[in-house]
């Protein structure tokens, strides 16, 4: 696919585009969540990661880098996948219910837009899903304390990068994506501490939690806190992590 450099070519690929006032769709404040629109597709998708897998052990607070006494929050593999990327962004943008838009963003919105962008382009529009995946297994005990996840930008044109979040959940478990309170909605961007947490979450914190079924997908802005609630036992855990780019295209 290739990528938008200009409000023209975005109004030529079917965007809609009003150069004086742009239609704003989605502001990426909040979570949104799809219960059907790759449940067909868990045991292909499934299998496509596990027929060759390789995982590595990640702590808690989603490092790599364990020492003995950490605890395992979970296994995963990062893979490079061009055809499960084509094949989701023609899913999700089809998909009413993740409102997959252009977004009109300002100091307060959660996600970091304004970094290497001079002209400061607060209007971006969704490009695809990032091809980089991650495969991730949580098996008992283990969980993700609450933390802010980092955008992927272009090295070539910075005003190309990922703006959001997405799980693809494939298997049924009592474990939670929870959003948590840390009090900084009130605050703009740069002023936020976006430090992962060293400790967990208090159940009194939970603003919103999304259950693990197979078939789901969540999307959420990056800088949205967020934690993986621990796992109580029986069968894995496993979701497939991944990312939607964004390009600036102009200023409102």
């Amino acid at each position: 696919m290739s990528f938008l450099d200009t409000q023209d070519k975005a109004e030529q690929l079917g965007f809609k585009v009003n150069k004086d006032l742009f239609v704003v769709y989605n502001t990426l404040e909040q979570p949104l969540i799809s219960n059907t629109a790759l449940k067909r597709e868990v045991s292909s998708i499934l299998n496509r990661f596990q027929s060759n897998k390789i995982l590595y052990p990640v702590g808690v607070q989603g490092l790599s880098d364990l020492s003995e006494k950490d605890s395992i929050g979970s296994l995963r593999q990062t893979v490079h996948d061009k055809c499960l990327s084509q094949f989701m962004t023609q899913v999700l943008w089809n998909c009413p219910s993740l409102n997959i838009s252009p977004v009109v963003l300002d100091e307060y919105s959660p996600v970091d837009w304004q970094s290497q962008n001079p002209d400061k382009l607060n209007y971006w529009i969704p490009l695809h899903v990032s091809p980089v995946f991650r495969y991730m297994e949580y098996e008992e005990g283990g969980e993700h304390y609450t933390h802010y996840d980092a955008p992927y930008i272009d090295k070539e044109n910075p005003l190309i990068r990922t703006l959001q979040s997405g799980v693809l959940y494939l298997t049924d478990n009592d474990v939670y994506t929870r959003f948590i309170e840390d009090f900084q909605d009130t605050l703009t961007f740069s002023e936020r501490d976006l430090s992962d947490w060293k400790f967990p979450a208090q159940k009194n914190l939970v603003n919103f939690a999304v259950k693990s079924e197979a078939g789901k997908v969540l999307v959420f802005p990056h800088q949205l806190a967020h934690d993986v609630s621990k796992h109580p036992g029986g069968e894995k855990r496993i979701i497939i992590r991944f990312d939607i780019f964004y390009q600036a295209v102009g200023k409102v």
